[in-house]
């Protein structure tokens, strides 16, 4: 499962129209590059800013208050975020369809070992009630038996535990077939979505 938390910068300049852009200069890198380098950047921009407004002493600090107020974005599921899928195939071509074949392979193979699971759990329980009825019937033969005899006393001790073995053992059945249809009904599990951030969610510290 993949838990990304990104930071997203942006220094923004006034243009001569009134108008709000994104800063430039000549020679300024590319997209990619942009992204790796926006944390110094943005730093050593802040610090200009800053400059002639905080006193030196006090001018890391601000900068860091102003990093600190960031806009953070959390994902959390078996795939990486959407936006990401682009770089990794920039990275290694192809990677994001591996990726994708690896989360379908991986869910494929839990849903079989749960289909597996609950077809062994209703075998054995299916088993158990048959030879449990095989047991009941033996039981009452031998009180029937026991009555005819004469022996009464037996006769009554077989059914009596007959009847103690019998009630729980139904109980249980009704309880597997009910807990059996539930499973059979239960939805398929949602695709993963994106989550909105929390405030008490511990998040990223942004590396300068």
């Amino acid at each position: 499962m993949h838990s990304a938390g990104t930071t997203k910068f942006e220094i923004v300049e006034q243009s001569t129209e009134g108008t709000v852009k994104p800063a430039q200069r000549d020679g300024a890198p590319s997209a990619s590059e942009a992204d790796v380098l926006a944390p110094v950047r943005v730093e050593e921009r802040i610090e200009r800013a800053l400059g002639g407004v905080v006193p030196p002493d006090k001018l890391p600090k601000a900068t860091e208050q102003v990093l600190a107020v960031v806009a953070k974005e959390f994902f959390q599921g078996p795939l990486p975020p959407p936006e990401q899928f682009s770089q990794y195939d920039h990275v290694l071509p192809g990677a994001a369809d591996r990726i994708l074949q690896m989360a379908e392979s991986e869910q494929a193979h839990r849903i079989f070992w749960e289909q597996t699971a609950i077809r062994a759990e209703t075998r054995s329980s299916f088993l158990g009630l048959c030879f449990g009825f095989l047991a009941l019937v033996v039981l009452v033969s031998a009180a029937v038996a026991c009555a005819y005899l004469g022996k009464d006393a037996l006769a009554g001790a077989l059914i009596g535990a007959t009847t103690l073995g019998l009630i729980p053992a139904f109980i249980k059945g009704r309880g597997l077939f009910n807990w059996f249809d539930s499973a059979k009904q239960q939805p398929e599990a949602p695709p993963p979505q994106k989550r909105k951030p929390q405030q008490n969610r511990r998040t990223k510290k942004t590396s300068r």
